[in-house]
């Protein structure tokens, strides 16, 4: 989703998708967020279920 439009300015969210017998490792998580911290956008995990349904989860990357 673009504030005002794609080539104007750029998308707040990174996706990445996932099947659902697709393995999803911490590493993968990790480095899947420390790249969306890097560009300034929130990390997102899809997984489809059919054509209908998409499972989402939003994770943002702090520090401790």
């Amino acid at each position: 989703m673009y504030q005002k439009g794609p080539g104007i300015d750029h998308a707040p969210y990174l996706v990445q998708v996932y099947n659902t017998s697709d393995t999803i490792t911490a590493t993968g998580v990790v480095l899947a967020g420390r790249l969306a911290t890097t560009v300034k956008k929130q990390f997102i995990l899809a997984i489809p279920h059919g054509k209908d349904k998409v499972d989402c989860l939003a994770l943002d990357w702090w520090r401790a």
